[in-house]
């Protein structure tokens, strides 16, 4: 049972190309943990409202999407969650963005005064950008990095 199980998630894996390694338990996106003080949130879902209207139509993380510029799954949007969180009042949002060549977003959005939420920034690193990092770095600067 236990090799039917291996065998099955290495079909898997090759079927899929190199995009369902991606969604690995062992994802440094999904494990490594920012210098900052920072609530991390896992789920496209578990984000509040208004930052989810921001950052627009993506499937969840994990979920199929279209990776690359040759639609395979026409109903599948072009970008897919990986992580988001909030460190103060900064909000900042991880997410793959398929086309011609996929690539790693950061966005990031802020609370102002009056409690409303301001596109901050984007950051777009390559595909295997290091996005805690990153992160890091945009808040040590206290402001986006456009790249």
């Amino acid at each position: 049972m236990r090799r039917a199980a291996a065998g099955a998630v290495s079909a898997l894996l090759l079927c899929a190309g190199g995009d369902a390694a991606g969604v690995l338990p062992g994802n440094p996106d999904f494990t490594c943990t920012l210098h900052h003080r920072a609530r991390m949130i896992d789920s496209l879902g578990a984000l509040p409202a208004p930052i989810r209207d921001k950052v627009g139509v993506m499937a969840e993380r994990g979920a199929v999407f279209n990776a690359s510029d040759d639609i395979q799954y026409p109903e599948a949007p072009g970008r897919r969650f990986i992580r988001a969180g909030q460190a103060g009042t900064t909000w900042f949002v991880w997410y793959q963005q398929g086309g011609i060549s996929l690539y790693k977003v950061i966005a990031l959005f802020e609370r102002d005064r009056s409690g409303g939420l301001r596109a901050k920034g984007e950051y777009h690193g390559n595909w295997n950008a290091d996005l805690c990092a990153e992160t890091d770095n945009i808040l040590d600067k206290g402001q986006a990095l456009e790249r």
